[in-house]
């Protein structure tokens, strides 16, 4: 959660033109609302942990350099070797990052729509089901979830709108 706090605009004994007083109010407001935008963003949480996603790149990357480099001072056979590694870290390093990113991202997102529901019962029990279910154990296990969950979200909803419209 990210609360929007606004600071009040104070003026004390104002003695002039309506349109100064409704653009001094806008101009205040506009930047109170503009340095909340700025700490939201730079919230890792909002943007998938980006900190994160630029590591695991630039991890794999300087693998993808480094390690052909390395090989190719011992040996042909090394270099063909580096050059195998370096694309196993590069592509490993990639999908991991991107992956956690998109996870984060979506996480975020799905939460912001549970918040906009204003049902507290649904939010209490999506997050009882989250703390209970854990993480992952693999790729497979997570997309299974994903796809149990979408689909249990999509019954919940049809059945929502026939039994009480």
């Amino acid at each position: 959660r990210a609360p929007l706090r606004i600071n009040e605009l104070r003026l004390d004994e104002f003695w002039g033109p309506t349109d100064l007083l409704v653009s001094m109010a806008a101009e205040h407001y506009a930047r109170c609302v503009q340095a909340q935008l700025q700490g939201l963003l730079g919230s890792v949480e909002v943007l998938g942990n980006p900190r994160q996603l630029f590591g695991h790149l630039a991890a794999g990357v300087q693998d993808a350099f480094y390690e052909p480099y390395e090989g190719l001072f011992t040996g042909p056979d090394k270099l063909v070797e580096g050059m195998a590694k370096g694309a196993v870290s590069l592509t490993r390093n990639v999908v991991t990052g991107v992956s956690t990113t998109a996870a984060s991202l979506t996480g975020s997102l799905a939460r912001g729509v549970a918040e906009l529901s204003m049902d507290q019962r649904y939010i209490d029990r999506r997050s009882d089901v989250a703390s209970q279910r854990g993480a992952a154990r693999h790729a497979g296990d997570g997309i299974a979830r994903g796809f149990k969950s979408a689909g249990d979200g999509i019954f919940r909803g049809v059945t929502g709108l026939v039994a009480d419209p």
